[in-house]
């Protein structure tokens, strides 16, 4: 995961890489988050807690839906997690 967010109007910038395990459910998957790796680049640490950036054991139960022969969006209870271009 990289980009920018905000949080207590301050800006930071994130770099992370997840490593989730899933299962297929009918169309849609059970994900839990196994471990996070924080990039030296990453400005918000460990100190950001907010909806949008996945923490350790967080479940999620999420569809993928292609949005075109790129793009796919991930939401979770008809609400956008994330958008990913391939």
């Amino acid at each position: 995961m990289n980009g920018d967010i905000n949080y207590n109007g301050k800006d930071y910038s994130i770099s992370r890489k997840y490593l989730i395990k899933h299962s297929y459910q009918g169309d849609h998957f059970f994900s839990r988050i196994e471990s996070v790796s924080i990039d030296p680049s990453d400005q918000a640490g460990e100190n950001v807690k907010v909806r949008g950036i996945p923490q350790i054991d967080q479940l999620y139960f999420t569809k993928i839906k292609q949005l075109n022969s790129k793009n796919y969006i991930i939401e979770e209870n008809f609400s956008p997690l994330f958008i990913c271009t391939q």
